[in-house]
């Protein structure tokens, strides 16, 4: 019995020569110092180091530039495009939203419409995608409405 003992112990302990294998925890530690975001044009949205930003576009001479009732800055200007006598550049923020855009007062607003230059199919297509859209703009201010029209002079 005793020898049996023995050769448990023995088959239990590990032998004393050859590797000890013990269980270490691993973990890896990657570090990108001073890593940024390249700087990328998403039509006006700046994304740097995560975060999401946005600018207001600065009123050229003869642009019309008010808030509106959602307190989006709309900034409308006449189309210098060839062939677009009569249509307006509609910009919300800083971001073209409209080029040559036909516009008309609707309400206490300006109906705006034309191809939506902000849509992913749009940049995706390289513009080949055209999807016409209405928006409307309603400036807190009502004078500015007749500003707006009197581009389209």
């Amino acid at each position: 019995m005793l020898l049996l003992i023995a050769l448990n112990v023995a088959f239990i302990l590990a032998p004393s020569s050859g590797p000890a294998m013990t269980a270490r925890p691993s973990s890896v530690s990657m570090q990108f110092g001073g890593f940024k975001l390249p700087k990328i044009d998403f039509g006006g949205i700046a994304f740097e180091e995560g975060m999401e930003t946005t600018t207001t576009l600065k009123a050229a001479p003869g642009d019309v530039q008010f808030s509106d009732a959602d307190g989006d800055v709309i900034t409308l200007r006449k189309s210098t495009l060839p062939g677009a006598t009569g249509k307006i550049d509609y910009y919300n923020g800083e971001t073209m939203k409209i080029q040559a855009a036909s516009m008309v007062k609707e309400g206490e607003g300006l109906l705006l419409s034309g191809v939506d230059r902000t849509s992913f199919k749009f940049k995706a297509s390289s513009g080949s995608f055209k999807e016409v859209i209405d928006e409307l703009a309603v400036p807190t201010d009502s004078a500015d409405v007749e500003r707006a029209l009197a581009l389209l002079a």
